[in-house]
């Protein structure tokens, strides 16, 4: 029952990541894919912001890595 639940989870995944990146296509925006969304989310709350700490805020880094 696991397998199949990782293998159910991955499938989703991947369906939500192309139905979103087909959605931005249609609406002309190529450059920006799903997994970017975390980083703009932190970008629009924070406002300007030296280019490693999007990372950081995201928990993609550690500030010691910084």
């Amino acid at each position: 029952m696991i397998d199949n639940t990782f293998t159910l989870i991955s499938r989703i995944d991947g369906e939500i990541r192309r139905f979103i990146t087909e959605e931005l296509a249609a609406e002309g925006i190529a450059d920006i894919v799903p997994s970017h969304g975390a980083i703009i989310m932190e970008l629009m709350k924070h406002g300007q912001m030296p280019m490693n700490w999007p990372a950081v805020l995201t928990g993609h880094r550690r500030p010691s890595h910084v």
